[in-house]
């Protein structure tokens, strides 16, 4: 039994479903967007709405709302993420579960500030985001003495030989016919 005091309406099944629409909102409304921006329509430019828009959700969601844009919730849509914007898996896991944190770090404070303070802050994370997003990149493209260090398993696998290779105009010795 609940021993605050006031009055409460009753549990019904419509305020339960009330209750966790208002509770899944952010997440679905970000999944939405993100399949919305990754959709086939042809307009210029398309590609770069798709991470500007997750970490512009999940920053104001961890801001405003962070129990309905929970860690779990972030790491989906961040796997939801790579996978449609054809990305290593995990690169827009760590850099939302980052910019996650941080809005957690500042929601006692920002909130209250002016709406142009928020959005500056959320440029210098917005800036922050893609220079970490560089820099995860560049560590999965690294390349160790001309072999080329791989994102899938993690070893080092020589990078093949031109001579190996046989293409038009080759005949397998790597000459030209007739040359």
């Amino acid at each position: 039994m609940d021993r605050t005091p006031g009055i409460r309406p009753r549990p019904t099944l419509w305020r339960r479903l009330d209750a966790a629409a208002r509770h899944c909102f952010p997440a679905t409304a970000t999944v939405v967007g993100m399949i919305l921006s990754a959709a086939p329509f042809g307009l210029p430019g398309q590609a770069q709405i798709l991470p500007a828009w997750v970490l512009a959700c999940v920053f104001f969601w961890s801001l405003f709302r962070p129990a309905a844009m929970s860690p779990p919730v972030v790491f989906l849509i961040g796997v939801l993420a790579d996978l449609l914007g054809q990305m290593p898996l995990g690169v827009s896991v760590v850099v939302l579960l980052a910019a996650h944190g941080l809005a957690l770090r500042v929601r006692r404070v920002l909130p209250r500030q002016g709406f142009l303070v928020v959005w500056l802050v959320f440029v210098a994370v917005a800036a922050g985001a893609s220079a970490l997003e560089w820099v995860l990149l560049s560590a999965l493209s690294l390349r160790v003495d001309g072999r080329a260090v791989s994102d899938t398993g993690g070893g080092v696998h020589p990078r093949p030989s031109r001579a190996g290779r046989t293409g038009a105009g080759m005949n397998g010795r790597g000459a030209v016919p007739g040359g």
